[in-house]
């Protein structure tokens, strides 16, 4: 309705949600919102959301419904003889004033209700007697004597005791399907040739017979056929119909028939067709019916069924499934993980399973901890290799010193010393194994944004807001020169594979390439519309990839300084880029909370990762197997590159 009404994606993880959406559609809006059947209050004050010009009204049989939400009681008088008899006459193909005096009695014997007189006029038009329904009505009336609507069963029984045994076994199965739901067709036709051999051509035959009985009501979304239920005639079947139970799993016998056959282990269910709605929003509740409720808590525990039903049918169907074992910790765990990161997977299904091991991977719920092993998507996904979004891990050390925030760091090639760039205008340089202080670089006259270590690990290049890049000594400590020629924040730097050249990127648009020897400027890069915010230097060294509040990255090549590639897909500015030892692919992080792995080659998206927060960095392990990415929220995300075929592989000797 939300989505109906102010054209937006609507995904909601509980009722409260989807009630303050309701409330914000329906706000300034004049309008009357219909609420048909309503049976519960909660779900009555549910809709109770409408501003001062719209309205809300309730149908239903429980006037305790209304009391509870402070509606107004407006009965609905049942209908005139004059008018029972009109529709009498309509069903039984009887012109009114040719009906039989005891065509009144029959009314009277319906309770001048709508749906008992439509089956006492079909039975009629099919080739009872007025007298024969009467008495089967009086029959019925005592039968059903403690039901408030008896007359509705007794006419309902004159109609279905007069079909074939087989047809009547077939109509009361629709038991199986629950109450106010628009069942396809299709489904319908499934179960009718499980239980009784029928074709299709048969089965809609009968379909269409009931109906012309008043039995049923058919329809059509435009796309679909279904068949549907008046309650009453639902709570008449569900009377009627011998071993429910087994009816459900007659049923599920039906749908299982037609997955495709699988190695995989486990139950086939995740393969269901992802066009046909009904069995993903109801599979859970045949089971339970069927008595297979311990399956049906496995398949809730399934990675696989998780992320077919969540593509399927949405976050807010799934959700639902979780009702049913309300005590479960496992379930409990796995319910609460996916109402965390709904707002991520929503969007993007493909993204579960790393929602899932990223929030989950040190549960101590063994249970839990087998649903994750179990975790393998298809195509190329980002493994998390710690559970990074939902809890903190191990702090190994906190390093202290700078006065201000600390914008960017850098390790040197042996592993032991760390470099970091602060607002306090001062890099420091630390020894990584006992976190002392080595020493502090000043010099800067504004705040460090990054710096670089070149590959012998002798010398660093800091970037800073004024505007310039200074080149330090590590073992003394000593500034070695100053490159300048930025009219704007140097945002960024970063020095090739050789220690020959440095890249560094401005907010005045442009990156700069650099000799370190010299401190000249080699050439200028042009071609972005926003601030470039970072760079990264590819391992042959010929080519370099920036990243731009313009929601971009470019591909430039070093010796003409030609832009090569625009690189686009980003909803926010892109905060920082990292490739990979290989070449072959490149990793950027976003304001839109969005990691992303790319193909260099061609310029094509291949994974995606969402965080919680904005991702304001990232970085590729030397062996390319492993991201880590830094959000806002100072968390830390390890996730390892899975899926790439063999020549795409990092560290793979294909050529």
């Amino acid at each position: 309705l939300v989505r109906e009404i102010s054209g937006a994606a609507a995904e909601f993880t509980d009722t409260g949600e989807g009630s303050r959406a309701l409330g914000k559609a329906f706000a300034n809006r004049n309008a009357l919102l219909v609420v048909d059947d309503v049976w519960d209050a909660g779900h009555a004050r549910a809709f109770d959301v409408a501003g001062e010009g719209a309205r809300l009204l309730l149908t239903t049989r429980d006037s305790a419904v209304l009391t509870a939400v402070g509606a107004t009681d407006e009965p609905i008088e049942r209908l005139s003889e004059e008018a029972a008899l009109a529709l009498l006459a309509e069903w039984s193909g009887t012109r009114a004033e040719r009906l039989p005096e005891a065509a009144s009695d029959v009314a009277r014997e319906c309770g001048y209700l709508p749906l008992a007189l439509s089956v006492a006029g079909a039975r009629v038009r099919d080739g009872a007697s007025w007298e024969d329904v009467l008495e089967a009505l009086e029959q019925g009336r005592l039968e059903f004597l403690d039901h408030p609507y008896a007359s509705v069963f007794g006419s309902l029984r004159l109609s279905v005791d007069a079909l074939p045994d087989d047809e009547r076994a077939r109509y009361l199965e629709l038991a199986v399907f629950p109450e106010d739901v628009q069942v396809p067709e299709s489904v319908v036709l499934r179960l009718w040739r499980q239980t009784g051999g029928m074709d299709a051509v048969a089965a809609r035959d009968l379909l269409a017979r009931l109906k012309s009985k008043a039995l049923l009501e058919r329809g059509s979304d435009g796309e679909r056929r279904f068949v549907t239920l008046h309650d009453l005639q639902h709570d008449f079947v569900r009377l009627l119909v011998n071993d429910l139970p087994a009816v459900h799993a007659n049923l599920l016998d039906a749908l299982a028939a037609e997955l495709p056959v699988t190695d995989e282990a486990g139950s086939a269910w995740h393969l269901l067709p992802p066009d046909e709605p009904y069995p993903w929003l109801h599979l859970g509740d045949h089971l339970v019916s069927a008595g297979r409720r311990e399956e049906f808590r496995e398949l809730l525990l399934d990675p696989r069924w998780l992320e077919a039903k969540l593509r399927a049918v949405g976050m807010s169907a799934l959700l639902s499934d979780f009702t049913a074992f309300p005590h479960d910790p496992d379930l409990a765990e796995v319910v609460a993980t996916l109402r965390l990161c709904s707002h991520v997977v929503s969007k993007h299904p493909e993204q579960l399973s790393s929602q899932l091991l990223a929030r989950l991977l040190d549960t101590d719920r063994e249970t839990v901890r087998g649903t994750l092993s179990r975790v393998a998507p298809e195509g190329v996904w980002l493994r998390p290799l710690t559970a990074s979004l939902p809890r903190e891990r191990g702090l190994i050390r906190t390093l202290s010193g700078h006065s201000g925030s600390v914008s960017a760091v850098a390790i040197t090639p042996d592993g032991r010393q760390a470099l970091s760039a602060s607002w306090d205008q001062t890099l420091k340089l630390w020894d990584l194994e006992s976190g002392a202080e080595l020493r502090t670089l000043s010099g800067h006259s504004g705040w460090v944004w990054a710096v670089a270590i070149s590959p012998d690990g002798r010398q660093a290049l800091s970037a800073s807001n004024d505007q310039t890049l200074k080149l330090w000594d590590l073992e003394s400590g000593a500034e070695l020169r100053i490159l300048s020629g930025h009219s704007g924040w140097v945002n960024a730097v970063a020095i090739t594979p050789d220690g020959r050249q440095a890249l560094s990127a401005s907010d005045n648009l442009t990156l700069k390439l650099w000799e370190l020897e010299s401190g000249a400027e080699l050439r200028t890069l042009r071609g972005n519309s926003g601030l470039v915010s970072a760079v990264a230097i590819t391992p042959d060294g010929r080519q370099a990839l920036s990243a731009s509040d313009d929601r971009t990255l470019k591909l430039w090549d070093l010796e003409s300084g030609a832009e090569l590639r625009t690189v686009s897909g980003h909803s926010g500015p892109v905060n920082a880029v990292a490739i990979s030892p290989d070449g072959r692919q490149a990793l950027s992080a976003s304001g839109d909370r969005t990691l992303k792995l790319w193909d260099l080659e061609s310029g094509r998206e291949i994974a995606i990762f969402s965080a919680d927060a904005l991702v304001l960095c990232c970085a590729v392990t030397p062996d390319g197997k492993t991201i880590v990415a830094g959000d806002a929220l100072g968390r830390l995300h390890f996730l390892r590159i899975e899926g790439l075929p063999p020549s795409n592989r990092p560290g793979s000797d294909s050529p």
